[in-house]
């Protein structure tokens, strides 16, 4: 609700009143005409709407949050089931749990697409036009009615859906002088998709960046005396490009993918006192790499050349500390 305004460098928006020219009669170029400035672009260019490549390139914009905001309700159905075949010599140890998922929001909260936002405004819904902020005067490069920025802010609109299965394994036991326990789970993706605008199709982005069909976590724990090391894997699956941003390109969806990536962390623990441990970690230990996803290109987070809330954008690191209790 109260998210600051940050900004950002919208990756690929195509301008709609593009071409538009004094004699066209869609709604589209009587409604970008009704802004004076781009008529003052259209006079200026010999009747024509004309974008220079700083124009096209030179939109920015700002996410925001909406005090406006009200909660959302949805459904969700969960199935669960939690084996422990202690009967079983073998299995005894181990714990085995699958959850199904299926969770519908109707009136989720979502940042207004930005290209949503160009196609209602200039598509007959004026009230998508306060994102759009246009450019009054020609200065140096940038052209008079050309799209200076474009915001983002939170709405309770369209909808949001996700199936799935998440699995976990569990096993711990005495090993040695110290125990040893480790939990593995696994999540299904089957279904994810977001609805822009009430009324409007589905998107679905299962399989996409951020949401791969197959995400997995391994946790392993050895603790012996005051000495203890826990050891994280994360793996995430191949992933495609959005397919809506595909589609804009003309490439079929799935045509531009990533593909998986694991991660590997470790932290070492020493118990000095009975209130006080010292700790050692180091994230991403083996310095695995970002898959690419340029400035320019949908997914890309500003500054870091991929998707920062998917991969890892820093690479090795370490951290050193010390915890106690009173």
């Amino acid at each position: 609700m109260y998210q600051p305004p940050s900004q950002t460098f919208p990756p690929d928006l195509s301008d709609p009143c593009e071409g538009v020219t004094l004699a066209m009669s869609s709604a589209t170029a009587v409604a970008c005409r009704n802004d004076p400035t781009v008529l003052a672009n259209i006079n200026s260019h010999g009747g024509v709407f004309t974008l220079t490549q700083p124009d096209q390139q030179g939109i920015s914009g700002y996410d925001r949050g909406n005090p406006k905001l009200k909660a959302e309700k949805g459904r969700s159905t969960t199935l669960g089931v939690v084996i422990t075949p202690r009967s079983i010599p073998m299995l005894s140890k181990f714990t085995f749990t699958a959850d199904y998922f299926n969770i519908k929001i109707a009136d989720a909260i979502v940042s207004t697409p930005r290209d949503v936002a160009l196609a209602q405004c200039y598509g007959g819904d004026k009230s998508f036009c306060k994102f759009i902020t246009r450019r009054t005067s020609t200065v140096g490069d940038a052209t008079v009615g050309a799209i200076r920025y474009i915001d983002s802010n939170s709405e309770n609109n369209g909808g949001r859906g996700t199936e799935g299965i998440d699995f976990t394994v569990a096993w711990a036991d005495k090993v040695g002088p110290g125990r040893l326990s480790a939990n593995l789970a696994y999540t299904y993706l089957k279904n994810f998709y977001d609805i822009p605008l009430k009324g409007t199709e589905e998107d679905n982005d299962t399989g996409e960046i951020g949401y791969a069909r197959n995400k997995a976590v391994i946790n392993l724990a050895y603790k012996w005396g005051a000495f203890g090391v826990t050891s994280t894997t994360s793996y995430t699956g191949p992933s495609a490009m959005e397919d809506q941003y595909l589609k804009q390109n003309d490439l079929p969806a799935g045509a531009v993918r990533v593909g998986s990536k694991t991660y590997n962390d470790f932290q070492f623990t020493y118990a000095a006192t009975k209130g006080v441990e010292l700790y050692l970690g180091i994230n991403n230990a083996f310095d695995a790499k970002a898959p690419p996803i340029i400035s320019g290109l949908n997914g890309s987070t500003t500054g870091t050349e991929t998707n920062a809330s998917v991969y890892d954008a820093i690479g090795r690191r370490y951290y050193l500390g010390v915890r106690g209790t009173l």
